[in-house]
């Protein structure tokens, strides 16, 4: 490689050198972990573990992180570890300790107020600087990430050694509650399973669903702790970063979404994958989630321009076609980005008609023999339901309230979608008793008759009115690829018995009324699912990845474009600068800044340095491209971080879609 090369990869990484920190060496720092006691102002004892670089400080300390586990977790959890050695190696000072079982989330927040004084004092062999301070935690320790940002600077609820929060300057969450009294009491008429689960019986809030009052039960919930952390995010200028994983079966996402995609004030970032409670761990999901947590960290910490801020504020890891891969934790999914979620899709609306059919046409006919029945054992209610396992024995629950589903299914796709945001349903009923819940279930069927799960979304009614009424339905948050061929399913079932990739579990409790629900089916009537769908788009693949530069490497990627690009040309671009702000291209936007890189790239095309990129897709919308580096070049590359695209062109040459971006570390 030339000099002028090498010079203008060499110049990528001179912000970091502007850091008061020692820059990152390539592989990063070595990490010494030590476990001190710490005891907090109310006497209160556990451990704590601090995570060093092993390194020199620069002037003022090492930036410090507080990584928190979620609930009956400890410091130990492979979540914590893995993130606390990842950012210290990073060039952070972590430190988690196990939490204390507290009543109440005002001493939660105090102890999680005081550990940073902590670590302060009790690290061994540096410093940390108390200026530069942020919080990332798992679930339960995910929700006190977002109230470490709620109440940074501000006087404490309950003061300990200290009366006011320390100032943080960013935070990362992932797979936790923002909003917990909307996700616990969706729509003041439902109750999340994991809100009662480990309840006794005779517990306040059991008392209030056995009284059918969800609105009580909601106020018992809406505590001034919870009020308080809205409110105060609300004007936080805190940067925050969040993560969900869309088939979490503990909880709902939608309503912490909601609230989040509602901060104004500061910086935010939303991440929807896999990985949280019961998810699939998936290799490449996780690996970047680690790096866009550490880019974040990075940039509102070390103030390193990464670009992070400029990027697309939603990304989306794509579930997978279907159950095997999506379950495979070796599969690559695929990314979306987004400036706003849900995205600004047009949704396409599929009406159910007939007794079994879901068409882009409305009925022409009335049917009527579309009809959920809810039957309720005499005597069988919430204390039962808990006591026999509650969501956590979903077997035991329909072994009591039989499920009852209408199934709805279209006729086979003509080409590859990607369902991209919130499906909802709706639906004209005539009930019974008025007290009814009804759960949605969207799937896809293959051709071999495999049905595949997607999404589902919950809701009821609790008016007591028998007699016609509307029910609408938001279905989890979701982002799906469906091949061609496949059918849509709808199924509209009576318990919220979730059966997501890999797990089952009753995500919403049941109605414990009997009650009989027919679906109005007919040209008069709203009986629809509204889909945010479009055409498959592509993308240049792995999203993320990491090779070893010590013996030279060769860099595999795939562009996908989807059978109906089959033919068209395509051109793989390169640069060492970041993937925003990026540049309009033919009215697409092309995640990659351009640069002298690209411009070299572009005179090595299809050359031993960069193969296969540029060409034609195959019969199957794909091509190979890949990045190779000798022995004698790619050592002297360590620690340096290209960006790739995959520009898919028209018949007339123009831009048309494209794919990527793609990352690739090198690592020594």
């Amino acid at each position: 490689m030339n000099t002028p090369t090498r010079s203008l990869l060499l110049s990528v990484f001179t912000a970091a050198l502007l850091a008061q920190d020692p820059p990152t060496p390539p592989g990063g720092f070595a990490v010494a972990v030590n476990t001190v006691m710490i005891t907090f102002s109310d006497g209160i004892s556990t451990g704590m573990d601090i995570y060093t670089p092993v390194a020199v400080a620069g002037p003022t300390g090492w930036p410090g992180v507080l990584v928190m586990h979620g609930a009956d977790g400890t410091k130990n959890l492979p979540d914590v570890t893995a993130a606390a050695n990842y950012l210290a190696a990073a060039g952070y000072v972590t430190y988690a300790y196990t939490g204390p079982n507290r009543n109440t989330q005002e001493r939660d927040l105090l102890d999680s107020a005081e550990s940073h004084g902590f670590a302060q004092a009790l690290v061994v062999g540096t410093t940390i600087d108390p200026a530069r301070l942020a919080v990332t935690g798992f679930s339960g320790g995910g929700r006190k990430s977002y109230s470490a940002a709620a109440w940074s600077g501000r006087p404490l609820p309950l003061a300990g050694f200290v009366t006011h929060h320390p100032v943080v300057l960013a935070v990362a969450s992932e797979f936790a509650t923002l909003d917990s009294t909307e996700n616990s009491v969706p729509g003041g008429v439902m109750v999340s399973d994991s809100v009662i689960i480990d309840k006794p019986i005779g517990h306040p809030w059991l008392l209030e669903i056995h009284a059918g009052n969800y609105a009580g039960l909601q106020t018992l919930l809406d505590t001034p702790f919870n009020q308080s952390l809205l409110a105060n995010l609300a004007t936080s200028t805190v940067p925050v970063f969040a993560m969900f994983a869309m088939q979490d079966f503990k909880i709902t996402n939608n309503p912490s979404i909601d609230a989040f995609v509602n901060l104004t004030q500061g910086p935010k970032r939303l991440y929807q994958s896999t990985g949280g409670h019961s998810t699939v761990h998936n290799g490449m999901e996780r690996a970047f989630q680690q790096d866009l947590r550490r880019r974040w960290f990075d940039r509102y910490l070390k103030g390193i321009l990464n670009g992070v801020e400029l990027e697309p504020m939603v990304e989306v890891g794509m579930q997978p076609t279907s159950t095997p891969l999506h379950l495979n934790t070796a599969t690559i999914w695929e990314h979306r980005s987004d400036t706003a979620w849900p995205p600004a899709l047009a949704s396409t609306r599929f009406h159910m008609v007939g007794t079994q059919g879901l068409s882009d046409v409305p009925p022409a006919a009335v049917n009527l023999t579309n009809v959920v029945n809810h039957v309720v054992p005499a005597g069988y209610d919430v204390d039962d339901y808990v006591t026999g396992g509650a969501g956590l024995a979903p077997a035991a629950v329909t072994a009591n309230i039989v499920p009852s589903t209408e199934t709805f299914t279209t006729l086979p796709l003509t080409e590859a979608i990607e369902i991209l945001g919130r499906p909802t349903v709706n639906l004209t009923v005539n009930d019974s008793t008025g007290l009814y819940q009804l759960t949605a279930v969207l799937a896809h069927q293959d051709p071999a008759g495999v049905v595949h799960w997607i999404t589902a979304g919950t809701n009821g009614n609790r008016s007591g009115v028998a007699g016609m009424s509307q029910l609408s339905i938001d279905m989890v948050d979701v982002g799906q690829i469906v091949p061609a061929g496949n059918r849509l399913v709808l199924r509209i079932t009576n318990v919220a018995d979730i059966r997501g990739p890999g797990f089952r579990r009753i995500r919403i409790v049941p109605y414990f009324e009997s009650t009989t629900t027919r679906l109005l089916i007919g040209p008069a009537n709203n009986n629809f699912v509204d889909l945010p769908m479009r055409p498959y788009r592509a993308a240049l693949l792995p999203r993320i990845a990491q090779v070893s530069a010590a013996a030279g490497f060769a860099h595999p990627m795939q562009l996908r474009g989807g059978a109906l690009r089959a033919g068209q040309n395509y051109l793989v671009q390169i640069g060492a600068s970041g993937e925003a702000p990026g540049f309009l291209q033919n009215g697409v936007q092309v995640p990659l800044n351009f640069d002298a890189l690209t411009g070299i790239g572009l005179a090595l095309v299809n050359t031993a340095l960069l193969p296969n990129t540029a060409g034609v897709l195959d019969a199957a919308g794909n091509a190979n491209p890949g990045f190779a580096l000798p022995a004698g070049i790619a050592p002297a590359l360590a620690g340096f971080r290209f960006t790739f695209v995959g520009q898919i062109l028209d018949a007339g040459g123009l831009c048309e879609v494209v794919g990527g971006p793609a990352t690739l570390v090198i690592a020594p």
